[in-house]
């Protein structure tokens, strides 16, 4: 099967950063035959193409005082 070239306008699965979800994304911006620049079709917000990558992982959100109150006394 021939994958044919990215078009404006297109849509793409990409990771929001706005939303936080994979969503469809329209192409904006084209760059060397690849989606430069995307549009959330949920929120409207553009950003850089991610290639369909989801959210980083999060590490623990404990902080350096929540780690020192963790600790046992001797």
């Amino acid at each position: 099967m021939l994958k044919r070239e990215l078009r404006l306008g297109d849509t793409v699965d990409d990771y929001c950063i706005r939303c936080r979800l994979i969503t469809g994304h329209a192409v904006v911006t084209i760059v060397e035959r690849k989606a430069g620049k995307v549009r959330c079709e949920t929120c409207y917000f553009e950003h850089n193409f991610g290639h369909g990558g989801g959210a980083r992982h999060q590490t623990s959100r404990v902080g350096k005082k929540d780690k020192e109150k963790e600790r046992p006394l001797e």
